[in-house]
């Protein structure tokens, strides 16, 4: 995907593996889970990765969570970029905040700080804004197995997400078409680097507290 801002010449490009999309809509509805033994004991500091449904007609699926960052510069500027998890309002991670010279520059994301999930990017310089979210899934559970999570496990091996973070039911614009992010997911505990357990598959109400369970075998 790539565009060119015709008033700066400034190039901005986001490369697979991911999608590119405006969203809008926000909603009060959380998820509230759980990691447990098959004995009903709570597991703590276990690693909650996501993995969205029903996305075979709408994306395609990449080898590894990642996001790059392509862009061109016409001249000297100073330039700034900023990843938030989305409608987080936090900074997640700053790709750069420094003087670049004029050229073609490439960003990647570092090893294991993305999991499944969607994302904001906020692209500033002397000539040029862009906001943009996307939208990143790798192609199996096993990549996930050395990333942060989106969430950890406490005590009582609990933990809450906000749905407005994993956009679902929010309003995708995408080039030719519009979609709504569906609210099919599966939750993955993760820990020490082994898959713990996969929820079911799961259909979340947007108007009210999902309840999760993840049962360790």
């Amino acid at each position: 995907m790539f565009r060119k801002n015709l008033k700066t010449n400034t190039y901005f490009s986001f490369l697979l593996p991911f999608f590119f999309f405006s969203c809008s809509s926000q909603n009060d509805a959380i998820i509230v889970g759980k990691v447990v033994t098959s004995n009903g004991e709570p597991v703590k500091d276990a690693g909650i990765h996501i993995e969205y449904l029903n996305l075979e007609n709408l994306i395609t699926y990449f080898q590894k969570p990642e996001i790059v960052l392509v862009f061109e510069l016409q001249e000297k500027q100073e330039v700034k970029i900023d990843i938030y998890r989305h409608s987080s309002g936090s900074t997640l991670l700053n790709i750069v905040d420094t003087t670049l010279n004029s050229g073609q520059y490439v960003f990647r994301t570092p090893r294991n700080s993305i999991t499944n999930g969607i994302y904001d990017v906020d692209f500033e310089s002397k000539v040029n804004q862009n906001k943009s979210s996307l939208l990143v899934q790798a192609d199996s559970l096993e990549m996930l197995l050395s990333v942060d999570p989106l969430a950890t496990t406490g005590l009582n091996g609990s933990f809450i997400l906000d749905t407005d973070i994993l956009g679902i039911g929010q309003s995708i614009s995408a080039s030719p078409e519009r979609f709504i992010i569906p609210n099919g997911i599966r939750f993955i505990a993760i820990k020490d680097s082994k898959i713990l357990g996969v929820s079911e598959d799961i259909f979340l109400d947007l108007e009210k507290e999902n309840n999760i369970d993840i049962v360790i075998q």
